[in-house]
């Protein structure tokens, strides 16, 4: 068994990494990180160098290339631009939150001699057998964070919308967001958010669920008969048949707001959506005013049910099985070049270099 290399009391070179998840966070956390660090270590007397710092500002923790600072700091370990020996950060979960933590943490320490180490374990050795049981602890609390904060944050937003409150995202078009004043405050303050009828955008809507209703149309049919409205497309801009397919499926339009239908995970670096199962999917009546009549609603969207299971039973015996039952959660797309087999003796040829 190997024997741990790391010995606190040798002159090390460092970098600090801060961030923040949201810019409506105190825009300093960074640096208090930065002093965090420098404080513990001064406070062991680690003789210690630093070399750079390197932060992100507003960007969550479950992403590294959308987080330009992590990835410059990277690069410059894996390029050889910045030799250091550790990377310091206040908790793991500054470092980040995605499940790819523990593989980047060895590579960086097998294949350039980079520990990442921790001020709140008191830069422990995570090389030795009980700092790879707390790098294992503090990896899972930080790719646990993220789920505990989802947590709260949906329960947060299923309180508000039982109480008939907006709570939050985007608003549905054909609605407005109406500011309801807490009483006995001056100035107004706004308490929260409910969804009003937007006499701009409605009729658009309403536009869609008609020629739906009324002619049978799909979306797509309603999109290009929209588009070649020029009229229309001045007032409301250009609209694609999913956006069409997405309003008229969406109940919000009869006045009942769907919650929790959807939830997002982040897989690969990359932000993933997939569909929670119906017990957990909580339908609040009355959430607002309805767009369309829910008879109208219901009777249309039965219609574009039936049509959809023709379609997928159609599909169902043209497509081969594969017999595949567990599909990837963030499947790629390969792309193969048919230019990077050709022989250079073709390019030259055409005078190609």
């Amino acid at each position: 068994m190997r024997k741990s290399q790391f010995d606190p009391s040798q002159p090390y070179t460092y970098v600090r990494y801060g961030r923040m998840s949201s810019n409506k966070q105190n825009p300093r956390s960074p640096d208090q990180q930065f002093d965090t660090i420098e404080a513990v270590r001064q406070r062991l007397e680690y003789p210690w160098t630093q070399r750079h710092d390197y932060r992100d500002d507003g960007i969550s923790g479950r992403y590294m290339r959308k987080r330009p600072g992590f990835w410059k700091m990277l690069a410059d370990i894996r390029t050889g631009r910045i030799k250091v020996d550790l990377v310091l950060v206040d908790t793991l979960e500054r470092f980040g939150r995605m499940r790819a933590l523990p593989t980047l943490r060895e590579q960086l320490e097998n294949k350039y001699g980079v520990l990442i180490l921790t001020a709140d374990s008191n830069f422990a050795d995570p090389t030795s057998t009980a700092g790879q049981a707390l790098g294992f602890v503090e990896s899972m609390r930080a790719t646990g964070e993220a789920h505990a904060k989802a947590h709260n944050v949906r329960r947060g937003r299923l309180d508000a919308a039982k109480l008939k409150r907006w709570p939050g995202g985007p608003v549905p078009m054909g609605y407005r967001l109406e500011n309801v004043v807490a009483p006995g405050c001056d100035p107004a303050v706004a308490a929260y958010h409910r969804l009003a009828i937007d006499p701009v955008t409605a009729p658009a809507v309403q536009l869609y669920f008609d020629l739906a209703a009324k002619r049978g149309w799909g979306a797509n049919r309603i999109a290009k008969h929209c588009n070649a409205d020029l009229d229309f497309v001045a007032k409301y801009g250009p609209v694609n048949a999913s956006q069409v397919s997405h309003i008229l499926g969406s109940p919000i339009y009869k006045g009942v707001l769907c919650f929790n239908k959807h939830t997002t995970d982040v897989v690969d670096d990359r932000r993933v959506i997939y569909r929670n199962d119906d017990c957990d999917v909580v339908y609040i009546a009355d959430f607002c005013a309805p767009l369309v009549s829910p008879e109208v609603f219901d009777r249309l969207n039965e219609q574009r049910r039936e049509r959809g299971a023709r379609i997928r039973a159609y599909r169902a015996k043209t497509d081969a099985p594969d017999g595949k039952r567990l599909q990837p959660l963030a499947p790629g797309l390969v792309l193969k070049y048919p230019l990077i087999r050709i022989p250079l003796s073709f390019c030259a040829q055409f005078g190609a270099s």
